[in-house]
């Protein structure tokens, strides 16, 4: 090979190394290379008559399946006073460790209005793709988080989140 393609190797390699929106936290999980959220901007202070809690984690109440059926995982959120949440998914063979429950995965902010409808963003990562963010809303009845959406086919849904008391969650946000 010529140094004329070897250069043009090289660049090529750097220029899609670099290609990517994000960067792989130290303590796991996605984070922006340059924070966009709009919801940053204005921070949101839970309230003591706010129906979201923060000393739980919201489980999904679907199990997906994937793997030939050899994992089971269930995605969950985990909210903060200071308007801050993440969402992930852990196996359920993993549900009792609390070191990967507290890893957050994607990060986001939140904020409430009339204290239970929730509209939350946070940067999504397919993997080896680039990174984008995604803005959710929802509400909150009767200590159950209701994420609203649609299903693969265009349908409306409702994604259902159940609160968990768990020992040992971290208070704050590492971002």
């Amino acid at each position: 090979m010529g140094r004329f393609q070897i250069l043009i190797y090289l660049c090529l390699c750097f220029f899609l190394c670099g290609c990517y929106n994000y960067f792989l936290h130290s303590d796991g999980g996605y984070r922006p290379k340059k924070s966009k959220f709009y919801l940053q901007d204005n921070s949101y202070k839970l309230k003591a008559n706010d129906e979201l809690k923060t000393n739980v984690i919201y489980f999904s109440n679907d199990t997906l399946k994937y793997g030939n059926g050899l994992y089971n995982s269930l995605s969950y959120y985990r909210f903060f006073e200071n308007g801050r949440f993440y969402t992930s998914s852990i196996d359920i063979k993993n549900i009792k460790n609390i070191k990967k429950i507290n890893k957050p995965l994607f990060v986001g902010y939140f904020n409430l209005n009339k204290g239970s409808e929730i509209n939350m963003e946070y940067f999504f990562v397919k993997y080896r793709e680039r990174g984008w963010y995604i803005k959710d809303q929802g509400y909150i009845k009767n200590d159950t988080l209701f994420i609203k959406g649609n299903d693969e086919n265009g349908n409306y849904k409702e994604s259902i989140y159940v609160p968990k008391k768990i020992e040992g969650l971290n208070s704050t946000p590492n971002w």
